[in-house]
């Protein structure tokens, strides 16, 4: 038994060394704890992890998907909303990379071209908070459900789990469609089995220094609480990473 292990050892050891020759890459050795052998790790900029395929239920990466409001518009640079969700979920041992995939002036219709780049990343994870620009481009109730309903069938189909957030609108929409885009946000979620944070400005409203001018983007310290804010249910969909040094590869 011992010879067999020492021989899975031997040819790792030099299928790392063939890897840094020609790939450019760095790799380690590292003990599985199982099967008594050993796994070769990937160093990546952020430690090492595991260099194994594996579907989007063990991808490390959620997505932040939506329009100015998810892309930190009128914030420094690194203090969007995202931003703030990675840096709060590492610190409580759940160690995902978020990618901000925020365009500012997103309709849901902007959404939908988008899809094809993210699924290319295999997220476990998409944060849907759009359709607040639709009646300014033009777009009708009707095509932004049809529109959201496209994003979260095909997210789902390509194996992400997905939330949806609802913006509040400011009235200058009018009570007609305020009501029609809350009912939109109610059904959805039930056709589709997915949560709904339709409290993304708890906290916000009203509290000095949390939006900016606009009353409708937040500051940095808005987007801090906004990653507060939708904390508790991107936790309650994402399976808790034992070790940092130990994540899968991006």
């Amino acid at each position: 038994m011992k010879s067999s292990v020492d021989t899975k050892k031997l040819f790792l050891a030099s299928l790392a060394v063939i890897f840094v020759m020609f790939g450019g890459e760095n790799f380690q050795l590292a003990d599985a704890g199982s099967l008594g052998g050993m796994q070769l790790l990937k160093i990546s900029d952020s430690g090492p992890c595991l260099a194994t395929a594996a579907g989007n239920s063990d991808s490390n990466i959620v997505v932040a998907l939506g329009d100015s409001f998810t892309a930190g518009y009128g914030a420094p640079p690194g203090k969007s909303y995202p931003d703030y969700l990675e840096e709060y979920l590492n610190n409580s041992g759940y160690y995902y990379k978020v990618l901000n995939f925020g365009r500012n002036g997103a309709s849901s219709g902007g959404g939908l071209k988008q899809l094809a780049a993210i699924e290319k990343k295999k997220p476990v994870l998409v944060i849907v908070i759009l359709g607040a620009n639709d009646m300014l481009d033009g777009l009708s109730i009707a095509q932004t459900t049809a529109n959201l309903n496209a994003i979260v069938s095909s997210l789902q189909r390509s194996g992400s789990k997905v939330i949806l957030g609802e913006l509040t609108l400011s009235k200058d929409y009018g009570a007609t469609y305020i009501q029609e885009f809350h009912a939109m946000f109610l059904s959805l979620p039930k056709q589709y089995n997915v949560p709904l944070d339709s409290d993304l400005y708890h906290d916000l409203t009203g509290v000095p220094g949390m939006l900016q001018d606009d009353q409708v983007h937040a500051t940095a310290d808005g987007n801090a609480q906004v990653a507060q804010n939708v904390l508790p249910v991107v936790r309650s969909m994402l399976v808790k990473h034992r070790s940092r040094h130990k994540k899968k590869c991006p």
